[in-house]
């Protein structure tokens, strides 16, 4: 059995707190953990050898948003809620755990061939998508698409409390890589009682919250019309924000939101290219960062916005910013990185194990090769361009090699733990199946 792993000679983009990059260095992994990262390239004399020379080793990229139903590319120019009730709403009234697994199957093989190790994963039927990612080998997250008994929309949504007690004060320790957090569809699925148990319920299960909020400007103004105030003072009056708790969208906060997010320790999922695909709005990231909110990036779903490359959101990110508030500064190359990293790991609570390249922390790494016209020239020293050639230039495609916890699980670009064409078969099945029985559009 492979206990140890050396990769030798790549550039190492370390995403530590200086923002280090050795170049031609060597990482040793031994028993799942960085054990080693130094200049040069020696062989160590590990059990297994990988050369890394002509790429850049990362950290695993972490995707802070993302649902896994089995559907892709539906619904192109509909309106975020006449696009909800045709096509999330219908698939999720039908899905069985074995959907789940089929939809999330395909959404994490996707994603760890783009470099992404780890997900947090919103879907209905939790289950299954759990499986998933425990048989694939990506590092999870997995949150149930919950609202409350009266809200749950005949199956739209998974019912919080039949959810919470299904498990019976049984969740995985930890340290394990795939894990189960709590979380709600929407804001206005939950009422405070249900949202202050799931605030005791967390706590008790030592697990984060996650959920949507002020994804649109009518989600935004729900709250103001129906409980007189701004969403994240809702959710903060009924106890649920916190350190552990990671809010996705966030386009529209006023600044007693960011205040709160940022005094509570809230995290935010910043999704970009899914709300540009939507035209849901634009969240106020360069503000939240100066406040102190750790603001992580997400690629949303398959269905909302098609293409799950961790590396396309980071330059959505910066382009998005930078077009709305026509500033070329506004969100730099360096900035992303650290949202699609180090910050990531700090969102879901594991800043202290994920996000970077340093000895004692989980061994969770992608090899982008650097081999392709598209990253030359690249320059390093006075003019250096490596961070802005990872972002602009850089696609999920150009990973060659992934690792979770120092286990090699993308090699050569292809799966290492899963049948790639069997995934795909059976996500084509299960979508055919359950989008045969979707009405032709939305009522109403």
């Amino acid at each position: 059995m492979t206990t140890s792993v050396a990769i030798v000679g790549p550039t190492i983009v370390t995403m530590n707190g200086v923002r280090e990059v050795i170049d031609e260095g060597t990482v040793v992994i031994d028993r799942g953990r960085f054990a080693a990262v130094t200049r040069g390239t020696r062989d160590p004399g590990a059990d297994r050898l990988i050369r890394g020379a002509g790429c850049a080793l990362l950290p695993g990229l972490i995707n802070c948003h993302l649902h896994t139903r089995p559907g892709r590319a539906l619904g192109d120019g509909l309106s975020l809620f006449d696009w909800h009730a045709l096509y999330p709403d219908n698939l999720c009234r039908q899905m069985t755990d074995a959907d789940s697994r089929a939809g999330a199957l395909l959404a994490f093989a996707d994603s760890l061939r783009r470099g992404t190790t780890t997900v947090m994963d919103m879907t209905c039927r939790p289950a299954g998508a759990f499986a998933a990612a425990e048989e694939i080998g990506i590092r999870a997250r997995i949150v149930p698409l919950a609202a409350d008994a009266a809200s749950a929309g005949d199956g739209a949504c998974d019912v919080y409390a039949e959810f919470v007690d299904g498990l019976g004060g049984r969740v995985p320790p930890p340290d394990a890589r795939v894990q189960y957090w709590l979380g709600f569809d929407a804001v206005n699925g939950v009422d405070e009682a249900t949202l202050r148990r799931m605030a005791a319920d967390a706590k008790r299960l030592g697990v984060g919250i996650h959920g949507h909020m002020s994804e649109s400007r009518d989600d935004a103004g729900w709250t103001d019309r129906e409980r007189g105030v701004p969403a994240a003072i809702y959710l903060g009056r009924a106890g649920v924000l916190g350190p552990r708790t990671l809010l996705a969208h966030c386009n529209w906060l006023v600044p007693e939101e960011i205040a709160l997010l940022a005094g509570t320790g809230t995290s935010v999922s910043h999704n970009p290219t899914s709300n540009m695909k939507l035209g849901t709005g634009v969240a106020p990231v360069p503000e939240l960062r100066a406040r102190g909110v750790t603001v992580g990036l997400g690629t949303d779903g398959m269905l909302s916005n098609f293409h799950l490359d961790m590396f396309e959101v980071m330059r959505g990110a910066c382009m998005l910013q930078r077009i709305h508030r026509l500033d070329a500064h506004a969100l730099m190359s360096w900035d992303v990185l650290e949202m699609a990293t180090r910050d990531g790991a700090k969102a879901i609570g594991e800043a202290d194990n994920l996000g970077s390249i340093e000895t004692g922390k989980r061994a969770d790494a992608i090899l982008l090769d650097l081999g392709a016209p598209h990253f030359r020239p690249l320059v390093r020293g006075r003019h250096d361009n490596l961070a802005a050639l990872l972002v602009w230039c850089g696609h999920g495609s150009d990973v060659r090699t992934v690792i979770v916890d120092g286990t090699v699980v993308v090699e050569d670009r292809r799966l290492c733990l899963a049948d790639e064409a069997a995934i795909m078969d059976e996500a084509q099945r299960t979508a055919e199946r359950l989008l045969a029985a979707l009405p032709e559009r939305v009522s109403g």
